[in-house]
């Protein structure tokens, strides 16, 4: 009886086999890469959008809380007028209001428009655009972002 011998073949890897494996993980990694820059800017212009909204709910706020057209020092802007502010009114990231983009760094340029009517209501629409230093009625392609609100007041 003759003795069979087994041969055992080893299977491995093949050199090409082994480049196109790393060259799929590779295009997944760099894809992966893409998509977290991607995500991380959206999470960037969304967390100024919320502060654009915050800080334009403040100054409805303090619009709501003066409804005559006397505003207290502290709030010197948004008197009812008929026609859009000129977009040269700053606003810094401690809600202060600037006229000048130079100082106290604002984070926000601020236009306006506040108009009353025989009803005992005022009108008030804001833009809130950034970055500052790009005026949104000249530039608006380059206006990085902005934030618009209307609403109405009752008026006293």
């Amino acid at each position: 009886m003759a003795a069979f011998a087994i041969i055992e073949r080893r299977t491995a890897f093949s050199l090409i086999e082994v480049v196109i494996a790393i060259a799929v993980v590779s295009f997944c990694l760099f894809a992966l890469l893409g998509l977290l820059s991607v995500g991380a800017k959206a999470g960037y212009d969304s967390n100024e959008t919320v502060q654009a909204a915050n800080m334009a709910s403040l100054l409805v706020t303090e619009r709501r809380a003066a409804p005559t057209n006397t505003i207290s020092a502290t709030f010197p802007i948004l008197p009812l007028t008929n026609t859009m502010s000129p977009s040269s009114v700053y606003v810094a990231a401690d809600c202060t209001m600037l006229s000048s983009a130079q100082t106290n760094l604002p984070v926000y340029r601020l236009a306006y428009k506040v108009t009353s009517n025989a009803n005992k209501t005022a009108s008030l629409y804001l833009c809130l655009s950034w970055p500052p230093s790009i005026d949104p009625t000249v530039n608006p392609a380059e206006v990085k972002g902005r934030y618009e609100v209307f609403t109405c007041i009752p008026l006293q």
